[in-house]
C-alpha cells in the first residue's frame, strides 16, 4: 500500500509539472533536436496571452481558417457572406461585420451570469469550465502566502486521492468527483497566480 501510494504520489506530481510547463506557462515555440532530426511547432495560439485577449472575431476567423469560409457555411446552413462577417469586427458603425455567436454567448453570461453554457460548451471540446479568482482578492494576497496556497491545495488534491485508493484500491464516481472539485480549486487557484503575475502584481 506504501508503495501504491508513492506512485500515486509520483503521478500527481508529474501531473502538476505537465499542466504547469504546458497550460500556464505556454510556449508560442519550440525546437527539438535528436540525431540530427528537427521537429518544430509554430504558431500555437492561445485565447489569452500575457495578458492579450484576442477579439471574438479573430477567433473565429482563426477557427474557420483551415476549412475554409465556404466549407464552414456549407456545413451550417449559412451564407458565406454571414460567416465572412462574423470574421471581421463589429464594434463600430464603420465596421462590416456582424455580431456573431461568440459575441452572443458572452452577451447572455454577462446578462446571467450563469456559466452553465460556458461549461456546455467548454465540454463539447472535451475541456472544463475553471473560473479564476477576482484579481482584486489575488492582488491582496501576498507573493509568498499565494504559493503556499497553491502547495496546499495539491495537498488535498494528494490527500482526497490517497483516501480513495486506501480505502479499497478503486476509485468510484463519488470519489472521482471529489478528486475533480480539488483539481479545479487547485488549477483556478494556479491559473489566477500567473494572471496575476502577468499584470506585473508582484514586480515590485
Amino acid at each position: 500500500m506504501v508503495a501504491d501510494r508513492q506512485t500515486t504520489y509520483l503521478f500527481l506530481y508529474c501531473l502538476l509539472s505537465l499542466y504547469i510547463h504546458v497550460f500556464l506557462f505556454p510556449i508560442t515555440e519550440f525546437q527539438w533536436c535528436y540525431n540530427g532530426m528537427r521537429a518544430r511547432t509554430h504558431d500555437r495560439v492561445f485565447l489569452v496571452s500575457r495578458g492579450m485577449m484576442m477579439n471574438s472575431h479573430e477567433v473565429l476567423k482563426k477557427s474557420v481558417s483551415d476549412l475554409g469560409v465556404k466549407s464552414v457555411a456549407s456545413d451550417l446552413g449559412l451564407s458565406t457572406s454571414l460567416i465572412y462577417k462574423w470574421c471581421q469586427p463589429c464594434d463600430s458603425e464603420d465596421s462590416s461585420g456582424a455580431e456573431n455567436p461568440l459575441d452572443r454567448l458572452a452577451k447572455v453570461y454577462e446578462l446571467t451570469g450563469d456559466t452553465g453554457p460556458v461549461s456546455w460548451l467548454c465540454q463539447q471540446a472535451e475541456g472544463y469550465f475553471v473560473p479564476n479568482a477576482p484579481l482584486k482578492l489575488v492582488e491582496s494576497v501576498p507573493l509568498l502566502h499565494m504559493t503556499q496556497r497553491i502547495v496546499h491545495e495539491f495537498s488535498d488534491l494528494l490527500d482526497v486521492l490517497t483516501e480513495s485508493i486506501d480505502n479499497d484500491g478503486k476509485i468510484d464516481l463519488q470519489e472521482a468527483h471529489d478528486i475533480r472539485v480539488e483539481w479545479e480549486k487547485l488549477k483556478s487557484s494556479a491559473e489566477s497566480f500567473v494572471s496575476s503575475c502577468e499584470k506585473g502584481n508582484y514586480a515590485d
